[in-house]
C-alpha cells in the first residue's frame, strides 16, 4: 500500500499509509496499541452479542456519546452522526419482529490515533422470522 495523501491514513495502515500487522513490532507502544485494538474488537463483539440477546439497555454504554454510523453499503445514502439511543431505537424496531438473530462479525479493521478510534467490521446476520 502506498502512502496516502489524505490527512488520515486508511484503516489498516500506519501513519505513513503503510500496511501494518498489529502486534508484530515488539515495542511498548505497539503492545499498548494491540491492547487498545483488542478492547475495540471486544466492544464491537459485545454490540452484536447484546443485539442478538436483545440486551438493549446495555448497548448505549458501548458507544461514544456521538457515533458516525455508516450503512451506505446496506442502504445507500451518506454516513450520519447519531446518538447511541437512536441506534438502539432503530435496531429494536427492525429486529423486534424476529424470533432470533445471530450477528457474525469479521474483516475487522481498527484505526487508532491519539484521541480517536475508528473500527470497520463486516456484520453478517442470520434471522428467524415469526409466522
Amino acid at each position: 500500500m502506498k502512502p496516502s495523501n489524505q490527512s488520515r491514513p486508511p484503516l489498516g495502515s500506519d501513519r505513513g499509509g503503510h500496511e501494518v500487522t498489529p502486534g508484530f513490532r515488539r515495542t511498548a507502544e505497539s503492545r499498548h496499541r494491540v491492547n487498545d485494538r483488542e478492547l475495540i474488537i471486544e466492544v464491537t463483539t459485545r454490540v452484536a452479542w447484546y443485539a442478538d440477546q436483545r440486551r438493549w439497555d446495555e448497548i448505549p454504554n458501548l458507544f461514544a456519546a456521538r457515533v458516525l454510523l455508516d450503512y451506505t453499503r446496506l442502504t445507500g445514502g451518506e454516513p450520519t452522526t447519531v446518538e447511541p439511543s437512536q441506534i438502539v431505537q432503530s435496531w429494536r424496531a427492525s429486529l423486534g419482529g424476529l424470533d432470533a438473530t445471530q450477528h457474525m462479525v469479521t474483516n475487522r479493521l481498527v484505526d487508532l490515533s491519539e484521541d480517536e478510534a475508528r473500527a470497520a467490521d463486516l456484520y453478517i446476520m442470520e434471522a428467524t422470522y415469526r409466522d
